[in-house]
């Protein structure tokens, strides 16, 4: 038997075993009927000398645990990263655009500061000539995710150039992806990461941990060694999904210009260098649950809001996607145009999924009119810009967003895919790290899985259909499909439109 960690016993177990011993040799020793009963001072000298064990067997865990890196925490990770040269990210400010309003052309200098209403410092990422109306990239030189700043939002210069104005505005995208300090889930990332694929000798782990430490925004780095010949590498950045940002796996041009500035400092000049990000290559997901009963109808709960009789849609179109759809973007918050094979019902609670958003809207049918496309009134109104044709309509559930947010999330852990599929590049050019060690690329039954095991009151769950750009994905595994042009970023899967029906 291989012993793989410490296993100690519980205070009652080291006290017991000590209480038995006594019986036998006090039974030997001519007593009848030892009193070792709870309460009694040998009870009480057991108790309190296996207390004592404990605490030693206790303390040799810890430091068992001190020592590991998949266990490690604090202080204790921090020196086993410093052995692999990896320290603490402090954190990282957002990275974006800034449009600037300036006469003729003006030049932005590296480094040149700016700060937003709140006070908030950021600077430009490199050397920049822009005109009236053009783009500046910016990073924030204080860190966190409040650093996030949105759309308009006015940003004004320490020390403008001449001939620029002495404010700029945060352009359509925001600044984005600002990152707080390393906690120790991400630090131990990186330092199983690092044991893994020691970075040597310009190797394709070295590159990728250059661009890694340009900034801790960037999630992941990804190489393609040789893919476009001897002396070449391409290199495909990630940031970590979340919901503010419609769970993107894109970063930011800024961020992108200080991944390569990072490689590029660091690696020979006759290395040839593309950097990019992904490309979020969207599914669309139509899913078939089992659900509890609500108990207002006998059921458990914890499962659909309405009973069989009042709910809807319950059953799926015949027709592909086979999902209730939006008909149409709606023009009025309180009015959606719907295709269904079914009426709807009065007063049912229904969701709404708004794929540009990537989050789940609730409200009721208040009535409709039509025999199909069905013109819904809705008890409650809805935001006509975060919907359009072809958004999933579904039966609402009590715990409806957390598995939206359970599926994004494995669509989270997945990498790209490749960037050829020349056969004899592949053996040197596959995308690293290795797509069968981790960052897997194909969507499977196993993140499908992930909805019952993590909510226990989903009894049974089957996916029916996937679709990207509307035409069918097929059948699980979902493989990430390819983008072998040069230059262009490798696909990512991340999840589009979604609905959960009734089995």
């Amino acid at each position: 038997m291989a012993y793989t960690s410490i296993v100690h016993k519980s205070i009652a177990v080291i006290r017991d075993g000590m209480l038995d011993d006594q019986r036998r040799m006090l039974i030997a020793a001519g007593v009848a009927r030892p009193n070792l009963a709870k309460g009694s001072e040998r009870w009480v000298r057991a108790e309190s000398l296996a207390s004592a064990i404990f605490e030693g067997l206790s303390r040799e865990v810890a430091l068992q645990d001190a020592q590991m890196e998949d266990s490690a925490t604090g202080e204790d990770l921090d020196r086993l990263a410093a052995r692999l040269n990896i320290t603490r990210s402090a954190g990282a400010g957002a990275t974006g655009n800034v449009v600037v309003s300036c006469t003729g052309s003006v030049v932005y200098p590296a480094g040149l500061e700016c700060t937003s209403p709140d006070g908030l410092r950021y600077q430009v990422v490199a050397i920049t000539t822009a005109v009236d109306g053009g783009a500046v990239p910016v990073a924030g030189i204080d860190t966190g995710k409040r650093t996030d700043k949105t759309y308009s939002t006015i940003m004004t210069w320490t020390s403008p150039p001449a001939g620029s104005a002495t404010t700029a505005t945060v352009d359509a995208s925001g600044l984005r992806f600002g990152a707080d300090a390393d906690d120790d889930a991400r630090l131990r990332r990186k330092v199983i990461d690092r044991r893994r694929h020691p970075a040597k000798g310009g190797n394709w782990s070295h590159v990728a941990g250059f661009a890694e430490d340009a900034s801790s925004a960037i999630e992941k780095a990804f190489a393609y060694p040789a893919v476009y010949g001897p002396s070449t590498h391409h290199v495909a950045i990630t940031v970590p999904a979340a919901a503010a940002t419609q769970y993107t796996r894109a970063a930011t041009g800024a961020l992108m210009l200080m991944a390569a500035t990072g490689i590029l400092s660091q690696t020979p000049e006759h290395a040839d260098l593309t950097l990019t990000t992904v490309t979020d290559y969207d599914l669309d997901l139509v899913l078939q649950v089992e659900l509890p009963e609500p108990k207002s109808a006998g059921g458990i709960g914890g499962g659909w809001v309405d009973a069989l009789a009042d709910r809807w849609p319950t059953a799926l179109n015949a027709a592909n996607p086979h999902a209730i759809t939006l008909n149409a973007a709606p023009t009025n918050p309180k009015v959606i145009v719907v295709v269904s094979d079914a009426a709807p019902v009065l007063d049912a609670h229904i969701a709404l999924w708004s794929n540009s958003q990537k989050k789940l809207v609730r409200t009721r049918v208040y009535s409709y009119t039509g025999a199909g496309p069905y013109t819904i009134t809705l008890y409650d109104p809805i935001d006509i810009n975060d919907f359009a044709s072809g958004d999933y309509v579904m039966p609402d559930a009590e715990n409806l967003e957390d598995y939206c947010s359970t599926v994004a999330s494995q669509f989270a852990l997945l990498g790209p895919g490749e960037k050829t599929a020349v056969a004899a590049k592949l053996p040197r050019s596959y995308r690293h790290p290795l797509e069968q060690e981790d960052w897997h690329t194909d969507f499977t039954s196993r993140h499908v899985g992930a909805l019952s095991n993590e909510h226990t009151e989903v009894q049974h769950v089957y996916l029916v259909e996937a679709f990207h750009g509307g035409v069918s994905a097929g059948t699980l595994p979902i493989a990430c499909p390819d983008e072998t042009t040069t230059g262009l970023p490798p696909n990512c899967l991340r999840l589009g439109r979604i609905g959960f029906y009734e089995v």
